[in-house]
């Protein structure tokens, strides 16, 4: 069985991020990815990287190894 991984993250807007982009985030899944999309649509764009600690499953740790491929602009 050969396994595959993930793709090393490119830094990308999570404003305007795919579900496919944000899945590419060490730990992130569809879940976390709809997640994260719901949110934006609902509350508007994120206006800090650490606002992401509001979705459940987004822990500080988490967020600490997701900062290098998240930006806002």
């Amino acid at each position: 069985m050969l396994l595959t991984a993930k793709p090393v993250p490119q830094p990308f807007n999570l404003n305007t991020a795919t579900a496919a982009q944000i899945k590419t985030l060490p730990g992130a899944g569809d879940t976390m990815a709809a997640a994260i999309i719901h949110y934006r649509e609902k509350n508007g764009p994120f206006r800090r990287v650490e606002d992401l600690l509001i979705i459940k499953g987004v822990s500080k740790q988490r967020l600490e190894s997701w900062k290098p491929y998240l930006k806002l602009k």
